[in-house]
């Protein structure tokens, strides 16, 4: 077998890895995925497609070689068997996006008490993709401190964590006067607004996240340990 032989039956193999890996790279939000990590996932998510396809094998009698393939090189690949698999990719990359934007896996390791870790490439990311129908972060107020200006709006788009300047469309806008770190006078009103620039240029306030309710032994607790330091 050729090299070119070689590297065209591993691409037949892995084309519903290949178009799975498409499908939640484009659904999901995530860092910047490496070229081993690419190849890695797709390689994953094509044994899933597979997978798959096995429960509709057994149902309808039809071939599933993939086993053999991978263990013997010379076992000829079956189009039928690689274009069903190539089908199935399509829901599984359907579900396995659902599971990360829902943070299925994040949720069940904070319910387990294993893991506090956030599924989102970053914080930014994760208090603005919160449900809001638990936290609102969707009413935003940006402070633009350099020029002095409040802009109060519902957040509808925004950049991911990863673009070097940040982006914001933002409908039913408020424009005020910010001095003093206090909210000004209304300059203007409009439907929609978009803003872009540097991240550090920007300051953003959630007005309608409610105060946490701290218990009443916490918040002594807490206050003993701020007089503690006050006195030393």
């Amino acid at each position: 077998m050729t090299i070119t032989e070689f590297s065209f039956r591993l691409f037949l193999i892995f084309v519903p890895g290949i178009l799975a890996f498409i499908i939640v790279d484009a659904l999901t939000v995530h860092d910047r995925t490496t070229p081993f990590y690419a190849v890695l996932k797709s390689a994953v998510l094509g044994f899933l497609c597979y997978l798959s396809y096995y429960p509709v094998a057994l149902a309808f009698k039809l071939p599933f070689t993939f086993p053999a393939i991978v263990a013997d090189p010379k076992q000829r690949i079956d189009i039928t068997e690689t274009a069903l698999s190539t089908l199935m990719s399509i829901p599984v990359g359907l579900l396995i996006s659902a599971v990360i934007y829902h943070k299925v896996l994040f949720k069940l390791a904070n319910r387990l008490g294993v893991s506090r870790k956030i599924s989102d490439p970053g914080v930014w990311s994760h208090i603005l993709n919160l449900d809001p129908k638990s936290v609102d972060t969707q009413w935003v107020a940006i402070i633009d401190e350099k020029n002095a200006l409040l802009y109060l709006g519902f957040l509808q788009f925004f950049s991911d964590n990863n673009d070097p300047e940040h982006e914001y469309f933002l409908r039913n806008v408020d424009v005020y006067h910010y001095e003093h770190h206090r909210q000004g006078q209304l300059i203007y009103q409009t439907p929609a607004l978009y803003l872009n620039g540097k991240r550090e240029n920007f300051k953003m306030e959630f007005p309608n996240v409610p105060y946490l309710q701290i218990p009443s032994k916490r918040r002594k607790r807490s206050a003993a340990k701020k007089k503690r330091a006050v006195e030393q």
